[in-house]
């Protein structure tokens, strides 16, 4: 069931039970663009009932995979939604290669959504090769595994893992990015570039919405630039 978030936005959230038994909230968000148009960033599984809520939103006409880590449930969304643009994260192509896609995600946001949404490339940490997006007339950020924030784990293993990622029952950045940074300048760079941006509120791939100064929230994790 979708879940408003602000005007022209939506949610819906999945729960993807991973190996050893503990489970991972996955978030797809729905942007309506001026227009009625409709982007999907990350797509979760899809079932009949779900896509006649969204198609009381309006037309699917772009797919989006942000992540090289976002891709799970991307052939289904695009057979689902055969019309609609397919923007990947640099490397995803390879990965889907029966998807004809419309172009690689990176710094220029996709010419259809540019007057809508903003687009910064996190650069040098090309095994996560994340994209977030911001949505000026919301003041919200849309981001997959920049930062978590989930605060009601399935169980006690997922408790555990979580814990040892850092991210437990917290906003907070996963160590991840600190083993998959290869490049820290190029990393603080395009973190710099993403607080310029006024943020009210971040939706994230994996826990609850923020709501409030998404700036500071970033600021003190631990991705932030060292200044």
């Amino acid at each position: 069931m979708l879940q408003p978030i602000a005007p022209d936005l939506w949610s819906l959230e999945h729960q993807l039970r991973l190996p050893g038994g503990w489970y991972l909230p996955t978030r797809m968000t729905i942007v309506r663009l001026p227009g009625g148009a409709l982007a999907l960033h990350s797509p979760v599984p899809i079932d009949d009932a779900v896509a006649a809520e969204i198609a009381g939103l309006g037309e699917v006409a772009h797919v989006i995979a942000p992540s090289r880590l976002h891709h799970l449930f991307l052939d289904a969304a695009a057979g689902r939604y055969p019309r609609a643009d397919v923007w990947l994260a640099p490397g995803l192509a390879e990965r889907h290669p029966v998807l004809r896609a419309a172009g690689t995600l990176g710094d220029d946001t996709p010419p259809p959504l540019r007057d809508h949404l903003a687009a910064v490339h996190v650069a040098g940490a090309p095994r996560i090769a994340e994209t977030v997006f911001f949505h000026p007339a919301s003041r919200t950020l849309l981001c997959t595994d920049l930062i978590f924030h989930v605060t009601r784990p399935a169980n006690l293993r997922t408790r555990m893992i979580l814990g040892l990622a850092g991210t437990g029952g917290r906003l907070a950045v996963s160590r991840d990015w600190g083993l998959m940074t290869r490049d820290r300048a190029a990393r603080d760079a395009s973190i710099a570039r993403i607080l310029d941006w006024d943020i009210g509120r971040i939706v994230m791939g994996h826990g609850d919405v923020f709501e409030g100064d998404g700036n500071t929230a970033l600021r003190v994790s631990r991705l932030a630039p060292r200044g």
